[in-house]
């Protein structure tokens, strides 16, 4: 039950009463009066009495206490906010081969942070071979056999092919790690041929944000500029494809209170699923973390064939199987005994897997499955994400924090490599509408926000229906116009919009091809 709390009318109003009664001669009624003046002044100080008793009653609770409350309700539980961390990442200087980059360059970002570099390094001059170099109209990919390294907006040398179109200085567009893309002057055959290189004269040197904030990740491909200028440097410094990242904010009264809420609301035992998210959620920048144990995720595969050498089997898949050695599987179907079981599994390549059982040589007859767990007795998974970093999958070295965090509670008895920790495929579901009625920016602007807010709440291994996504386009609302949606047409998505255990459904870009 709520507390009541009178206002100091209410009170002095009582006590005016309460006065008349047993003064019934008495005025206390009189504005003027110093009954009255009594009567409001200690109206006053019973209602700070019940303004405090208010605040005692709400941070009592953690579902409402503020501020140091709700930091001791945590220290309850050995509980404390995540501290807020600096974006880092690794930028190119280019300029004049010879020239040095000093520790401590301050460089600029457009969203107004300021980084700077960790290291003294030198520009030197860099040739890169390309393996692959192909074309389609005007537009060149170049396809590299490790990380390139280089960022979008650099100006690189193109040499060494037999097709001149190839070569010459373009400004690149970084796609992956491995792949960059530029525009020729016109087109030519596909693919190069020679030996093409790429050049750049520059040095990779690893920066950090002044400032501890999520607001200084950066997205790959972003463009940074010296704060001061350095003789023989370029103005311009460019981010990887990984960009900054890795920056996070002092954790959120609400996201804090939600993890001393999932500590009290589950009692704990060594390494479950709650301690497991609790330990993961304290690494800063993490947001949300999903826990499977062993057998949770099952899978289903029809095999191609399965042969059979001196009891040695050997199962064929039609795609690649996500198995490694050591699984349990339990292939079944087969006409002939021997192939049919449970077995521990050699991986051999990414279509195929052997086991051993004793038996005569040839090929199994029937049709024929495989099932096994994902997740392998004694084993637990651990998906997160990073909600406000410029991509909420973390980075390798993002994963290996969490681990690392997890391994501090994991018992003696469990092997550190059957705790495993990664971020979640993320799955792009674009939507492209032919029909929108009426068709207004704020009408989109709400469809947008709606969809967002419908994905934000899935997670891997989860199903949006398609009454689910269409609903959140037809409760869109155009809060200028007061209009809502009158009609609208999608050519996609169509149907349920899956994702696998390891995957994570995201809203990808919104088309209008009205």
């Amino acid at each position: 039950m709520p507390l009541d709390t009178p206002t100091i009318e209410e009170l002095s109003d009582r006590g005016r009463a309460d006065f008349k009664t047993v003064n019934p001669l008495s005025n206390p009624y009189d504005p003027a009066g110093l009954p009255n003046a009594l009567i409001v002044s200690d109206s006053n100080r019973v209602r700070e009495l019940y303004d405090s008793l208010e605040i005692v009653v709400r941070d009592t609770f953690t579902a409402t206490a503020e501020e140091q409350a709700l930091l001791n309700k945590g220290l309850e539980y050995g509980l404390t906010p995540n501290s807020p961390i600096q974006a880092q990442g690794n930028v190119i200087f280019v300029g004049i081969a010879g020239t040095d980059v000093p520790i401590n360059t301050p460089i600029q970002g457009q969203n107004g942070e300021t980084y700077n570099s960790e290291l003294t390094k030198t520009i030197s001059e860099n040739t890169i071979a390309i393996p692959t170099l192909t074309s389609s109209g005007v537009t060149a990919t170049a396809v590299f056999n490790t990380a390139h390294g280089l960022g979008s907006g650099m100006t690189i040398t193109f040499a060494d092919t037999v097709e001149i179109e190839y070569n010459g200085d373009f400004v690149i567009t970084v796609i992956s790690e491995t792949q960059l893309q530029y525009t020729l002057l016109s087109s030519t055959t596909s693919p190069a041929t020679g030996l093409p290189t790429a050049t750049y004269t520059g040095v990779v040197v690893s920066a950090i944000s002044e400032t501890a904030t999520a607001s200084a990740n950066l997205a790959g491909g972003s463009i940074l500029s010296l704060s001061q200028s350095i003789a023989g440097v370029e103005s311009n410094v460019y981010t990887q494809f990984s960009g900054m990242d890795g920056g996070a904010d002092v954790e959120s009264e609400d996201s804090f209170r939600e993890r001393i809420e999932l500590f009290q609301q589950n009692p704990q035992t060594n390494f479950d699923k709650t301690s497991i998210e609790l330990e993961a959620r304290k690494v800063s920048g993490v947001t949300r973390v999903w826990v499977i144990g062993a057998n949770e995720v099952n899978t289903s595969q029809v095999a191609t064939t399965i042969t059979s050498i001196n009891g040695f089997k050997n199962i064929t898949f039609p795609e690649d199987h996500d198995l490694f050695s050591g699984m349990l599987i339990q292939p079944s179907g087969a006409n002939e005994a021997e192939y049919n079981g449970d077995f521990e599994c050699l991986v051999v390549d990414s279509d195929n897997v052997a086991y051993y059982n004793p038996g005569s040589n040839g090929t199994a007859t029937g049709s024929i499955t495989v099932d096994y767990s994902n997740i392998q007795p004694g084993q637990v998974r651990v998906f997160f994400v990073r909600d406000n970093d410029a991509t909420i999958i973390p980075s390798a070295q993002e994963i290996q924090d969490v681990k690392d965090q997890i391994l501090t509670i994991k018992p003696a008895h469990t092997s550190d490599a059957d705790v495993i920790v990664d971020g979640p495929t993320l799955k792009s579901v674009d939507f492209v509408f032919t029909t929108l009625v009426p068709d207004t920016s704020g009408l989109r602007t709400s469809i947008a926000q709606n969809l967002e807010d419908l994905f934000f709440t899935t997670e891997p291994g989860a199903t949006i229906t398609q009454d689910a996504y269409r609903t959140a386009i037809q409760n869109s609302f155009d809060i200028e116009t007061k209009q809502g949606v009158n009609q609208f047409v999608l050519s996609t998505p169509t149907g349920s919009i899956e994702s696998l255990y390891n995957e994570i459904i995201a809203l990808g870009d919104i088309t209008y091809s009205l």
